[in-house]
């Protein structure tokens, strides 16, 4: 990935992306293919210093949390998740946005395990960030925090 362009990088993250967007394709795509997928995205999450890179790589990754497989899987990866909270620490507004809607959608109350999953993104220190991003003077992010937040107390 070192050797693309960031542009060809995008682009092809906004493809999987949008190729992710149906729950049971994603279920699909992450049982069969879900190792490498997570091993490229994890890549360019932990590797890329261009932000709108690492933007579109999180967008990859709240897709991905959309599906019943996809949570799963990223449930599995403590490093990742940490890395989340990482982003949701970030200066740049773009970065916390996508990953606060990344544990949005992890944390989501009405899907099936979400108590278990709330209590270890709680025990990773999820919730923390997120009461810290909340005192954000950026609207749109405060209000993605404010429901990031009422899925850990709807449980």
């Amino acid at each position: 990935m070192h050797d693309l362009s960031p542009d060809i990088v995008i682009k092809s993250l906004g493809l999987l992306r949008n190729l992710m967007t149906d729950k049971s394709d994603v279920d699909t795509m992450m049982s069969i293919h879900g190792g490498d997928i997570m091993q490229h995205v994890c890549k360019i999450i932990n590797e890329s210093t261009v932000p709108e890179v690492s933007e579109q790589a999180l967008c990859v990754l709240v897709n991905i949390a959309n599906s019943r497989e996809g949570r799963d899987t990223l449930m599995r990866d403590e490093t990742l998740i940490k890395r989340l909270v990482q982003f949701m620490d970030s200066e740049d507004v773009r970065l916390q946005c996508a990953a606060v809607m990344c544990v949005t959608n992890l944390a989501w109350s009405s899907e099936e395990g979400a108590t278990g999953r709330q209590v270890r993104l709680e025990e990773l220190g999820v919730k923390y960030a997120l009461q810290r991003t909340a005192k954000t003077q950026h609207t749109p992010l405060s209000e993605r925090v404010k429901v990031a937040i009422e899925q850990f107390d709807a449980a």
